[in-house]
């Protein structure tokens, strides 16, 4: 069973229906993934909330780093410019094989992290899961905790949203 999560990315509807129960499918995540104890509502009940689509085909890849990073998470320019503390414009500068040095490790985990969840969640999912939480795993992958945000991603391969 996959999540449709935004498989429709123009689709309004989608978008309205996800903002309101993003809350509801990330416990469900969270919950079949072992990471969290169930809390109100069953979670038998929750995964009625779940629906089988077709994978959506993981982005073509490009070489570029920043840009293939991009691709598989979704996340914007800005997005990665304020989890690495610059400007999403210093950010693009980074653009055709530019990437600072004291960057790389981070582009390369967020690129390998995204590519193993990008095929359940396609990619506007996996920008949803960066930017969730308090702190963000992408804040925490950007502040060094590769290996804890990694784990998470890891634990999502057997849960019924990927």
């Amino acid at each position: 069973m996959v999540l449709a999560v935004m498989h429709e990315a123009d689709s309004t509807a989608v978008k309205r229906w996800l903002d309101e129960h993003w809350a509801t499918l990330t416990l469900l995540l969270d919950v079949s993934a072992g990471m969290q104890e169930p809390m109100g509502p069953d979670p038998a009940h929750l995964v009625s909330l779940a629906v089988e689509v077709e994978r959506p085909a993981p982005p073509q890849l490009t070489g570029d780093l920043l840009e293939d990073a991009r691709r598989v998470t979704g996340l914007t320019l800005d997005e990665i410019g304020r989890a690495t503390r610059v400007s999403g414009r210093a950010v693009a500068g980074w653009r055709a094989g530019t990437v600072p040095r004291h960057r790389e490790a981070f582009l390369q985990a967020l690129r390998s992290i995204g590519l193993s969840l990008v095929g359940g969640l396609g990619a506007p999912g996996v920008q949803r899961w960066f930017l969730s939480g308090s702190p963000s795993r992408l804040d925490r992958l950007a502040a060094g905790d590769i290996e804890g945000v990694a784990a998470e991603a890891r634990a999502y391969e057997t849960s019924p949203a990927t």
